[in-house]
């Protein structure tokens, strides 16, 4: 879609605005004349601006002009625009503009949608968490509210959540609630008495955790022919070693059920009345087995919504694997920086061979980000409060298969966040040689360049049989290791036999590509 205008001195063309989700990615071209000085020194800039419904809405980008030539500058971004886009202008501080460039953006005037992310059966109540977005909300008075309403089978609907604290032309609420109630449809609402905009019903499965159902990936289950080992360990490569197996333990309860002469759907539904909806829900999130059929289409909900995953200080997307790891949630913007100042105060490691270009201010935003998404996790054996207070071992885009490794066992096993040292002389007396895995069989393929890497570490309380194995790059192994030891060293941590507040640090994985290296941090 190109739409030009033209005027003197400024002119701009569209060449590309093309939305997805409430993301634009787009390219214009601004032309202008023989701009003459007389701007004060805070307009000189070209700012490029875009109009909504409600006129003015944001800027696009601003640059600043060669005076006294005609030049033609292209300029190009990918924008987060959560409210209808209608037109576009390029403004020279108040001494010139051009003509506003209609544009259709695909997006309706009025727009809710809703994504659901959790919908999980407990026993006495169910759970559900979503969130709506909306922009360009039609005013109705004072009581107006944007709500989340479930509806029963045949039944009416129930108002699950509201939000009156929000910019009505454009953004987003999260809802997590709980209810005693089966609820099958979740929309939202716009109103007060009476509805004025809403979004249509959508299906919800109580079974939906991150974001994947358990319901549609059994029916790839029930699609298989006839349950055999071989299925098992196909389906379930990667999974806990508790029962001290070469094979895992998913694979071991599936392998009972081949033998037991049960279909595949049967097994899977055993799998999750015995590891818990929540397990094998965080199963399928690793291993995008399906994607859940309720969740909104790129054309209703932003890109950035997949959990987990990582998208950075900066909205990188780890563009080699989507992993797991959580994404960190923007925190509140005191309590981030009361976290952020703590972990500050208690210091970083600054030598041991630690990558410390990056700021250390920015470097623990990073962390404590991570470290908070990580606590909330169901299973999970540490606070918040202990993100800032508690030695942390942080492993980073510099040992990139390793730190894979810790975020992907971190997610089948939520409490290994949270781990104890143990020297590695303390562990071979308790009978556990650091040759212990050679008996078991590492998850992956091995060869020259890999070795079979252990999570929780052996030099841990944790360690030893029943941790997770896999093949990863023989270096990252060798460098987490010794980034590893660095920490213990530089932190004075001292070894136990049991479990004790000493001995105990966190471990929090950051598994982008590019993103923040290995970073290592002390309590005072």
């Amino acid at each position: 879609m190109v739409a030009r205008a033209e005027s003197s001195p400024l002119s701009v063309a569209v060449e590309h605005f093309q939305r997805t989700g409430y993301t634009v990615d787009w390219k214009v071209t601004v032309s202008y004349g023989e701009l003459r000085d007389g701007c004060s020194s805070s307009s000189c800039e070209i700012n490029l601006s875009f109009f909504g419904d409600a006129g003015w809405a944001g800027r696009l980008t601003s640059f600043y002009p060669m005076l006294g030539s005609a030049q033609m500058v292209v300029l190009e971004g990918r924008t987060e625009i959560r409210s209808r886009v209608t037109s576009i202008q390029a403004t020279w501080g108040q001494l010139a503009a051009s003509p506003q460039v209609s544009i259709d953006d695909g997006l309706p005037s009025t727009n809710v949608s809703v994504a659901i992310h959790t919908a999980d059966r407990y026993a006495d109540q169910n759970r559900y968490a979503a969130t709506v977005y909306f922009n360009n909300l039609p005013r109705c008075g004072a009581d107006c509210a944007l709500k989340l309403i479930g509806r029963t089978a045949g039944g009416d609907g129930v108002i699950l959540g509201q939000s009156t604290a929000l910019n009505p032309y454009g953004g987003s609420v999260e809802f997590e609630t709980d209810n005693r109630a089966a609820i099958v449809e979740l929309k939202a609402s716009w109103g007060a008495a009476s509805e004025v905009a809403s979004s249509a019903w959508t299906p919800v499965a109580l079974d939906i955790i991150k974001g994947h159902s358990v319901s549609q990936a059994a029916a790839k289950w029930a699609a298989a022919e006839s349950a055999t080992t071989e299925r098992c360990i196909e389906y379930l490569p990667v999974g806990p070693h508790a029962q001290g197996s070469s094979l895992n333990d998913y694979q071991l309860e599936c392998e009972s059920g081949v033998q037991a002469g049960l279909s595949m759907a049967q097994i899977f539904a055993n799998l999750v009345a015995t590891f818990g909806a929540d397990r094998i829900g965080a199963w399928l999130a690793q291993h995008n087995e399906a994607q859940n059929p309720a969740r909104p289409t790129s054309e209703t909900a932003p890109e950035a919504l997949e959990w987990p995953g990582y998208s950075g200080l900066d909205g990188a997307v780890d563009e080699d694997e989507n992993r797991s790891g959580g994404a960190p949630p923007r925190l509140d913007g005191i309590f981030e920086r009361s976290l952020v100042g703590q972990r500050l105060h208690n210091g970083r490691v600054e030598n041991y061979g630690f990558d410390t270009a990056q700021p250390a201010s920015r470097q623990a935003l990073e962390v404590m980000r991570q470290c908070v998404a990580l606590a909330h996790r169901p299973g999970a054996l540490f606070s918040e409060d202990d993100c800032a207070s508690k030695p942390i071992f942080s492993p980073g885009s510099d040992v990139l298969e390793a730190t894979r490794h810790d975020a992907d066992a971190q997610l089948i096993n939520p409490s290994w966040g949270k781990l104890h040292y143990q020297s590695r002389a303390s562990k071979a007396l308790t009978g556990v040689p650091n040759t212990w895995y050679n008996q078991y069989v590492c998850d992956g393929t091995g060869g020259v360049d890999k070795q079979c890497d252990e999570f929780p570490f052996y030099a841990s309380l944790e360690g030893g049989p029943g941790t997770s194995l896999r093949y990863i790059d023989a270096e990252d192994n060798a460098r987490e290791g010794r980034f590893y030891s660095y920490f213990l060293r530089a932190c004075g941590l001292p070894s136990g036999d049991v479990a004790s507040d000493d001995s105990e640090f966190l471990v929090v994985p950051i598994p982008l590509h590019g993103g923040p290296k290995t970073s290592a941090w002390c309590a005072r």
